[in-house]
């Protein structure tokens, strides 16, 4: 049975992701949610978006907004808070490319939760990370 719940860590694509960044160290991590995001955000707005890579997209956008916030317990949910590099405003753009498209019509993902009662819910919360994106950083440096 998959996991499925409107937080960005609540699903199986998310927890794939961050099982793959507990492996990794230093600019690997950085590099991992690089292509993450570069490649969901890359879809053209009529290629259909699978829901596996929106999860991932969606897990990932939230990690450079808590790293950012400096947000560590969001992190040590995800067991990454000595994982997730301090700088990374230079995912930022990406980032937000990617959610906007993970909430766009030709998503997957955004598609399941159209049918759902939870739809506002996981709106709202992708909303918020793009809001903590768009934001200033938090972290000194």
């Amino acid at each position: 049975m998959g996991a499925s719940g409107t937080g960005p860590f609540e699903n199986d694509g998310a927890l794939d992701l961050c099982d793959e960044l507990r492996d990794l160290d230093g600019e690997a991590v950085r590099d991992l949610l690089r292509l993450t995001l570069t490649t969901v955000a890359g879809f053209d707005e009529h290629e259909y978006l699978e829901k596996d890579e929106a999860e991932a997209a969606v897990a990932a956008a939230a990690i450079v907004a808590a790293g950012r916030r400096g947000d560590n317990e969001t992190l040590q949910c995800c067991g990454l808070d000595v994982k997730v590099p301090t700088k990374l405003d230079d995912l930022v753009e990406v980032a937000v490319a990617a959610l906007l498209r993970v909430m766009g019509q030709e998503s997957e993902l955004s598609n399941l939760w159209a049918d759902t009662v939870y739809d506002d819910d996981w709106r709202v919360r992708v909303q918020a990370n793009i809001d903590a994106l768009q934001g200033p950083s938090r972290v000194a440096g």
